[in-house]
């Protein structure tokens, strides 16, 4: 977790009620504090910020576990972006044997 506070976090619609944030196994507080996140005017920054972070809570509308998901997914993603990526010489056009 970080200790500095993001520019952004002064437009969270969430300022005031950290007590919904991190009762993230409760399902109706959870609920609760998505339904935040979903006004928000900072929903974007706020979820790549705590997948960065690896922040504990709902940040962005995601649950810890949920942007775990999307960590594996990017990482995933990102792994086969480079297996698919054409060797230099396929772009070039240059035939090797």
């Amino acid at each position: 977790m970080t200790t500095e506070i993001p520019t952004w976090h002064k437009h969270a619609a969430c300022t005031g009620r950290a007590e919904l944030f991190f009762e993230e196994t409760r399902k109706t507080i959870a609920k609760k504090a998505k339904a935040i996140c979903a006004t928000c005017p900072v929903q974007e920054p706020c979820l790549e910020h705590a997948i960065a972070n690896d922040e504990i809570g709902i940040w962005g509308g995601k649950t810890t576990n949920e942007r775990r998901k999307i960590r594996r997914m990017r990482r995933s993603l990102i792994a086969k972006k480079i297996k698919i990526q054409p060797k230099e010489s396929q772009i070039s056009g240059s035939s090797e044997v």
